[in-house]
């Protein structure tokens, strides 16, 4: 059974500082609700807004980049009439913020609910159910109630009546209680200091298991250092991988225009941008195929790099046979490249592995001491061990 989602925008985004402007994950609150609806699943979203402001289409128009699709209504009789009565819809009250987990619940359930939350302090600003419960803002509703609702609403508030309407019929009631370590995000965003709590929460959230030992030493920890500052600012993911593109390509271009540790090092440098951008597109539901594209090349690049660097070692008159060894390298890292999680899926592998930033650093380290060759054996044997020895698997 299709599933439709019911957004309502905020009502203050008739104001001079809308709260559009309290950003989850690098955009609006009605983006991101949007983003989770449609990730989780629902095919017919519209989004409830009484004025159509220029925040709001413009949050449209970066939707629809990303193939997302949504149906601006202005009244709740328009919602009526665009909602068919055996659709189950979603119900997402204005700045009402929820992880993917607790969307996709919803989409799963075969007969309508209403998600409560036990009465906790911080939770004034949601409407009260009983005295022990409050509407977490999320619901799931036939479309024939929906439209019953939006018949008779008046000059009520839609969504509230929806919610009085729901509770007199037959309903089931599912109540979380927030204190719980292991409850699912929930949150009303109205303020930054809430905005802050909610990317600092989806920021733990996400986890893609390491890339290999420098991904979990270094790249993680910087990046960490780095996200809370991009989720609070409208970043677009795609500038970080404009950022890993241009890295790459001058990766490239320095391999015949540069000393062989230039491009290396761009390389490495590549490694932090592109576990910034992964981790963007995952935290802000974006899509990845630009970015997917862009890491496949950076690989080659990579690649292309460490064979050239064997040109500069027959330079140094040490003979034509360390083109074969990099020619290996390039294909042991082509394994390890294809057995990244990001590509796999949540796959746990001990973290020591090598990766291929793990390479370029090794060899970046044995030219500064000057041991290129030894750097690029134990490399090749550190490469070995990692795919062979732990029998990683092909991408399917």
């Amino acid at each position: 059974m299709s599933v439709a989602a019911l957004i309502f925008a905020p009502p203050t985004e008739v104001d001079t500082v809308p709260a559009a402007q309290w950003l989850v994950a690098g955009q609006s609150v009605l983006e991101y609700q949007v983003r989770t609806a449609h990730r989780s699943g629902a095919q017919h979203i519209l989004v409830f807004a009484e004025r159509i402001t220029p925040h709001i289409l413009a949050a449209s128009d970066r939707l629809a980049r990303d193939d997302i699709k949504i149906e601006l209504v202005r009244t709740a009789e328009e919602a009526g009439d665009h909602l068919h009565p055996d659709e189950l819809t979603i119900i997402a009250v204005a700045n009402v913020i929820a992880e993917p987990a607790v969307y996709r619940g919803l989409t799963q359930k075969e007969a309508v609910c209403i998600l409560a939350l036990r009465d906790a302090p911080g939770l004034e600003a949601l409407e009260r159910i009983d005295g022990f419960t409050r509407w977490s803002g999320l619901a799931l509703l036939s479309g024939s109630l929906i439209r019953q609702t939006a018949r008779t609403v008046g000059e009520w508030d839609f969504a509230g009546t929806l919610l009085r309407q729901a509770l007199q019929s037959d309903v089931t009631l599912e109540i979380q209680d927030q204190r719980h370590t292991d409850a699912p995000l929930i949150a009303f965003v109205n303020d930054q200091a809430t905005a802050t709590m909610v990317n600092k929460a989806l920021l733990q959230d996400e986890q893609v298991p390491p890339a290999g030992l420098i991904d979990y030493y270094a790249w993680i920890p910087l990046s960490s250092l780095i996200m809370p500052s991009l989720l609070r600012g409208a970043m677009e993911p795609d500038i970080w991988v404009a950022v890993v593109g241009l890295l790459t390509m001058l990766s490239l271009a320095s391999v015949w225009l540069a000393p062989m540790i230039v491009p290396l090092l761009l390389f490495v440098a590549g490694g932090l941008a592109t576990r910034i951008a992964q981790r963007l597109v995952l935290i802000s539901l974006r899509n990845a195929k630009h970015l997917n594209i862009v890491v496949a090349g950076r690989i080659i690049a990579g690649g292309i790099s460490f064979v050239m660097m064997s040109r500069h070692l027959v330079d140094y008159g040490i003979g034509w046979g360390y083109y074969v060894l990099a020619l290996w390298l390039l294909v042991e890292m082509s394994r390890l490249a294809s057995a990244d999680p990001w590509f796999i899926g949540k796959r746990e592998l001990p973290v020591w592995r090598a990766s291929p930033d793990t390479v370029a650093i090794g060899l970046v380290v044995g030219h500064l001491v000057d041991f290129d060759i030894l750097a690029l054996e134990l490399m090749i044997a550190y490469a070995i061990v990692s795919s062979s020895i732990l029998q990683l698997p092909r991408r399917s």
